[in-house]
């Protein structure tokens, strides 16, 4: 007897019924992300997890219903357009965008008003003097530039999470779809089961009227069928929750549409493993948001570096003196940066920051390399298991119950060896089903580690 992960609950195959049509002869494809790259290398995968767990359900609107029967790739269109995670983190790479002219920007004038005079006649009629002043900061050559480009390597790096985010979601949407539609049709191999099950009862039955085996065989048979229905009940239910989890990442209230994943089968064999590694380190936008960083680190080393160099101050005043001689004064000076430590510090951390990011452009490039193999590893094995339980598997299953059913009503046979013939079909039978589903699920883990499509 064994048991089955389906969507995370463990399910016993060994209480579960046979499908009563063919299996599938179709392969689920992998839900493209068309727009922008899907993953997340795993440093940020928890992160991601948490926040996609706080999405808001706003109401559906007329206008965006999804079909009745939902693809992988329909579910991909939907979730990056309308998730409401996706839709904040897009707002605040536009924020971002903003950044540069703010930080490249001249700090604000300074408008300056003053009136001087005795205690006893100081008023706006009655003072000696009245100051009127402008004064403007200028940073030393070159710093504001640097501190532009600082802010648009913060866009960048934000701009690499936001694509990350997107193949993320994308991948999320696909391999929900691929759970549901394996629970959907669990199920129904599940209650196709209960009419095997009520025939091998139905002949305990008659075979015990006649004497020829003991009460047990029956009592076997109900007690096999109402195990059956409590199975029935925890994967309903876990389809249920599956249904949610595919609603929160389509930003719905709900979804009681259909999913199908079937496409005709790829013969062909997979993409070059060298090829899709090289093309990972190339598409992955987590390795670009890596080098923004990186260069912002040596943008910030540049510009602690100036540091050294004092900014200044411009300034023209003009003062209306009482009884004549008015007058207009030309300022300029300059900020003594005399606290040297200060800026060494502000120096070696810079260049530490910039050597802690070619670090982590390493270990993002190692990480993404991991990702591909393990991903594509993961269809291999499953290509080849689908492709065993569909040509050996499933048919000795069936044979192996055939002959078991006839030698039972035949006498030749006790109903124990009936009873694990039919657990045997049932258990293959869910397993091509998971297999199917793993088969969709790391060709879409496969395709976010890549960054893309893969050409088969």
């Amino acid at each position: 007897m064994h048991a089955y992960s389906m969507g995370g609950r463990t399910v016993d195959a060994g209480t579960m019924t046979t499908p009563t049509t063919p299996p599938r002869t179709h392969e689920p494809a992998l839900a493209s992300c068309s727009a922008g790259r899907f993953g997340s290398i795993r440093f940020r995968s928890a992160a991601l997890a948490a926040a996609l767990s706080l999405s808001v359900h706003a109401a559906l609107p007329a206008d965006q219903s999804e079909p009745h029967v939902l693809t992988p790739d329909a579910a991909v269109e939907i979730a990056l357009r309308d998730n409401a995670r996706l839709a904040a983190m897009r707002a605040n790479v536009d924020a971002m965008r903003e950044r540069p002219a703010q930080a490249g920007a001249l700090p604000n004038p300074v408008l300056i008003y003053g009136m001087m005079g005795t205690q006893d006649d100081l008023g706006l009629s009655e003072a000696d003097e009245t100051r009127i002043g402008f004064e403007q900061g200028v940073p030393w050559f070159g710093k504001r530039i640097l501190r532009a480009r600082i802010a648009g390597k913060d866009a960048e790096a934000m701009e690499g999470e936001y694509e990350a985010m997107r193949r993320e979601i994308a991948a999320m949407a696909a391999g929900t779809c691929y759970e549901l539609d394996s629970m959907d049709r669990a199920i129904a191999i599940a209650k196709s089961q209960e009419e095997i099950l009520q025939r091998m009862e139905k002949t305990a039955q008659t075979k015990y009227a006649a004497g020829s085996v003991d009460q047990q065989d029956v009592i076997k048979a109900q007690a096999e069928i109402t195990m059956l229905r409590q199975k029935v009940i925890g994967m309903e239910q876990e389809r249920e929750v599956l249904r949610a989890k595919l609603a929160r990442l389509l930003n719905r209230n709900s979804f009681a549409g259909r999913i199908d994943t079937a496409v005709p089968r790829s013969s062909a064999p997979l993409p070059d493993l060298p090829a899709l590694i090289e093309k990972a380190l190339l598409s992955r936008a987590e390795l670009a948001a890596e080098k923004a960083r990186l260069e912002r680190s040596e943008l910030e080393s540049r510009l602690m570096a100036r540091e050294y160099y004092p900014d200044m101050k411009f300034g023209v005043e003009t003062r209306f003196v009482r009884g004549g001689g008015d007058m207009i004064m030309a300022m300029a000076g300059i900020e003594l940066p005399v606290w040297a430590g200060r800026n060494r510090a502000g120096v070696r951390g810079a260049r530490k920051a910039t050597e802690a990011g070619r670090a982590s452009m390493d270990a993002a490039a190692r990480d993404i390399e991991y990702e591909v193999r393990e991903a594509y590893e993961k269809l291999a094995s499953a290509r080849r298991i689908l492709d065993l339980h569909e040509q050996a598997l499933l048919p000795q299953a069936r044979a192996r119950f055939a002959a078991s059913e006839a030698g039972y009503r035949a006498g030749e046979a006790d109903f124990m060896d009936l009873l694990e013939s039919e657990r045997f079909l049932l258990d293959v039978s869910i397993m091509e089903v998971m297999t199917e589903r793993d088969v969709g699920m790391h060709r879409a883990a496969l395709e976010r580690a890549v960054g893309g499509g893969l050409s088969e």
